[in-house]
C-alpha cells in the first residue's frame, strides 16, 4: 500500500463526521441562516388576485415548520435552533475552516514523511527542541517556531536537524499556497510534524504485528490502536511563531547527558519521570538504546519496564496512549493557542425565497 492511500484513510477515518456535518450543512445551509441567524424569515410573494404585489408576507406556517426540519436534520446547524446569535454561526463556519485546513495539513505530512521514514528521529528532535526552550521562570522559549532561525539551527544541540526542517518547509508551501486564512506557523508546522512522524511509527508496529502487510497493519492499527487518542491533540492548533531565536543554553545534548540529568531537565519544563520516559522516542535515534539510558534512574526503570512490556501486546495501548499524552503536554509548553488561527471572513451569498 502506498504512502498516499495509508494518508487518505487516515484522513478519511479522522474525518468522516466532519465530511458528514458538512456534506447535510449544504442543503440545509439556506433554511438555517434564514431561519435561525435571523431569527425571522420573511419574503416577498406576488398574487394574482392581490392589487399590493410587493407587499411582505410571512412565511406560512407550514413552510416555516418544513424549513426548521430541515435545517435541524443537520447536526452542524443545530446550535442555531437554540440561538439567534451571528457570532455561533460564525464561530461553527471557523470550526470547519479549520477542520478543512487541519485535514490537508495532516494529509501533506504524513505523505511526506511516509515517503522519508529516515528523517523520523530527526523531525521528532526538533519538536522536542523547539519546545525544551521553555523557561518556566520568566515564561519565555517554547513551541514557538523559532528553531528555523539559522542561529538557533546551527547550534551544537540542534546538528542534523536542518533536514528535517527543510522537508517540513516544503510542506508550509504547499499548505500556505492558496491558503485563505494566512500561511501556516512554523510552530504548528513542526509539532504537527512531529505527531505524524509518531503516527508512522505506531503504524510500522502495527504491520511488523500484523505480519508485515501494510493493508493489514491498518486495519490492526484502526481495531484496536490509538488513532482515536489525537483528537486534543489536534484542536490545538493556531501556536504564534517567535520573532527570533530563543535564548542559547536552554536545550542539552541530549545523547551526552546522564539519565539523572535527562529526569532534571524535564522536571524544569514540567514533565514526570514517567512523562520522560514517555517520550524516550524523541531523545534518540533507538528507542532501545534511550531506554537502556533512562532504566539506569531508579524512579525511571519501572516506566521504562512498564512500556516495554507495553510494546509486546499486539496494541500497545499503554505505550501510545501515554505517550500521545506526554506529547501534547510538550507541544503547548509556551505556546497559548489562538481558536481563530486560519480562518477568514467567507464570502457573502445573498439568499432570496
Amino acid at each position: 500500500m502506498s504512502s498516499v492511500s495509508t494518508a487518505s484513510l487516515l484522513s478519511s477515518a479522522e474525518s468522516s463526521a466532519f465530511a458528514q456535518r458538512k456534506a447535510l450543512a449544504g442543503t440545509a445551509k439556506t433554511a438555517a441562516v434564514k431561519s435561525f441567524q435571523r431569527a425571522a424569515v420573511r419574503c416577498q410573494a406576488s398574487s394574482d388576485s392581490s392589487s399590493s404585489d410587493s407587499a411582505p408576507l410571512a412565511l406560512p406556517r407550514r413552510q416555516a415548520l418544513l424549513t426548521a426540519l430541515t435545517a435541524a436534520s443537520s447536526p452542524l446547524w443545530v446550535p442555531l435552533l437554540t440561538s439567534s446569535d451571528p457570532a455561533l454561526a460564525a464561530n461553527i463556519v471557523q470550526r470547519n475552516q479549520r477542520a478543512a485546513y487541519l485535514l490537508r495539513l495532516k494529509e501533506d505530512l504524513f505523505n511526506t514523511i511516509s515517503a522519508n521514514k529516515e528523517l523520523v528521529p530527526d523531525i521528532l528532535r526538533l519538536a522536542l527542541n523547539d519546545a525544551a526552550t521553555y523557561d518556566k521562570e520568566t515564561k519565555t522559549g517554547g513551541a514557538n517556531g523559532s528553531i528555523r532561525f539559522s542561529e538557533e539551527i546551527s547550534r551544537s544541540e540542534n546538528k542534523g536537524l536542518k533536514a528535517a526542517l527543510q522537508l517540513l518547509e516544503g510542506v508550509k508551501a504547499r499548505v500556505d499556497e492558496g491558503a485563505k486564512g494566512g500561511p501556516l506557523s512554523y510552530a504548528d508546522l513542526i509539532q504537527f510534524g512531529a505527531q505524524a512522524a509518531v503516527k508512522t511509527t505506531f503504524l510500522a508496529a502495527a504491520t511488523r504485528k500484523a505480519g508485515g502487510d501494510p493493508k493489514d497493519g491498518l486495519n490492526l492499527y484502526f481495531a484496536i490502536g490509538s488513532p482515536g487518542q489525537w483528537g486534543f491533540f489536534d484542536k490545538q492548533l493556531g501556536r504564534a511563531d517567535a520573532d527570533g531565536p530563543d535564548p542559547a543554553g536552554r536545550v542539552p545534548d541530549w545523547e551526552q547527558l546522564s539519565a539523572a540529568e535527562i529526569k532534571e531537565k524535564f522536571a524544569r519544563l514540567g514533565l514526570s519521570p514517567r512523562q520522560t520516559v514517555n517520550l524516550a522516542l524523541f531523545l534518540g535515534r533507538d528507542l532501545e538504546t534511550v531506554e537502556a539510558k533512562l532504566e539506569q534512574d531508579e524512579e525511571m526503570k519501572k516506566w521504562v519496564a512498564k512500556y516495554r512490556q507495553s510494546r509486546k501486546t499486539v496494541s500497545q495501548t499503554n505505550f501510545e496512549v501515554d505517550l500521545i499524552g506526554a506529547f501534547l503536554k510538550l507541544s503547548l509548553l509556551g505556546a497559548p493557542i489562538n481558536t481563530e488561527a486560519y480562518t477568514y471572513e467567507p464570502p457573502r451569498v445573498e439568499f432570496k425565497l
